[in-house]
């Protein structure tokens, strides 16, 4: 009898809600969770030998409104990583680098399944833009005009991607995404409007192309590699983006040669693009001090040099972290705390 007083406590403890049934006159306890228990409660009393199917209405997105925390309903159906997470909504953040194995592995099925993900509206946007029949950063700045719901949930290091939009590389924006089948172009409308818009004008001015590496998988969630392990400490929330150096060489994956003047434009573009606020900007040290020494009469640098920060594992691209707010203005973000950001670069995807 302790032992079952004992079980009782644990079970109410965590959630789970006690019933009793009688099953041939012997009497059940079953306990079960608080979405299950609306569920029981609405069910009539007797049920038919043959009873029509019970079918749940899907959860919508007007079910949740912007700046509400997410339910489990709602993540369950949107999160990929809700049941590797344990079932809850945002996952443990990870932890990366040497000697720290803890929390750095992701579910290979995610890794397996990321271009299976991409939904028949985000398939049918790429087509729309491939074939000319629709202007990207037009539409997506008729789309951030409008009220629309929250994508980004969680944090970028443990969230997920609600309605991510498709990078879709044209010859207009001069975009070359470094591994196209991994489907990692995803992000949210601020972040793909912003890359869009930058791609356009380094293309135009400089007559340069953008190598663009990991935003987001379709969903968000933990990007890894093929053993499993995670590839990025972020990258998860579709607010993150790896973009390759400027260079004057040509070439369609990431280099370590830093040109400081043609990437000092590049970053400038960044700070003051007009479609979402920047929060950081991760960088290799070295590279910084390259910057810091060719801008040291330059007052712009002085004043957005706390914006870009050393990181490890960012010897040969800039990560670029964007918020929710638009980039008019400052072009950084208001409640932006650079230095409390954080991002660790893993297994190569």
């Amino acid at each position: 009898m302790t032992q079952v007083r004992s079980t009782y406590q644990r079970l109410t403890l965590h959630g789970f809600f006690p019933i009793v049934e009688p099953v041939n006159g012997v009497w059940f306890f079953l306990f079960i969770t608080g979405a299950q228990a609306d569920v029981y409660s609405s069910l009539p009393e007797f049920l038919p030998c043959d009873p029509e199917p019970i079918t749940v209405r899907p959860l919508l997105l007007e079910d949740l409104h912007i700046g509400h925390d997410p339910t489990p309903e709602f993540c369950s159906q949107l999160n990929p990583d809700f049941i590797p997470n344990g079932r809850r909504c945002c996952g443990p953040f990870a932890v990366l680098g040497r000697h720290k194995r803890k929390r750095s592995y992701c579910s290979k099925k995610i890794y397996r399944q990321r271009c299976t993900e991409v939904s028949d509206a985000q398939w049918d946007y790429i087509r729309r833009v491939q074939e000319d029949a629709l202007d990207p950063l037009r539409y997506l700045e008729d789309q951030l005009r409008q009220p629309h719901h929250q994508q980004a949930y969680c944090s970028v290091g443990n969230g997920f991607l609600v309605g991510g939009r498709p990078l879709v590389p044209t010859p207009s924006n001069g975009i070359i995404i470094q591994v196209p089948s991994k489907c990692t172009y995803f992000g949210t409308d601020g972040m793909v409007a912003m890359l869009e818009w930058l791609g356009r004008n380094v293309h135009a001015a400089l007559h340069k192309k953008l190598i663009l590496g990991d935003i987001a998988a379709p969903r968000g969630g933990c990007l890894c590699g093929p053993s499993g392990r995670r590839g990025h400490a972020s990258h998860t929330s579709g607010q993150d983006a790896d973009i390759g150096f400027l260079s004057h060489s040509e070439g369609i994956h990431f280099q370590r040669k830093f040109d400081p003047k043609l990437n000092w434009i590049l970053m400038q573009h960044i700070f003051h693009n007009p479609y979402a606020c920047i929060k950081v900007i991760f960088l290799d040290r070295r590279h910084i001090k390259t910057l810091a020494n060719y801008l040291k009469h330059d007052p712009q640098w002085q004043q957005l040099r706390r914006f870009v920060r050393h990181m490890p594992g960012h010897k040969n691209h800039l990560h670029v972290r964007v918020g929710d707010q638009d980039g008019k203005g400052a072009g950084t973000c208001k409640d932006a705390h650079p230095e409390n950001e954080t991002d660790t670069e893993g297994e190569d995807l």
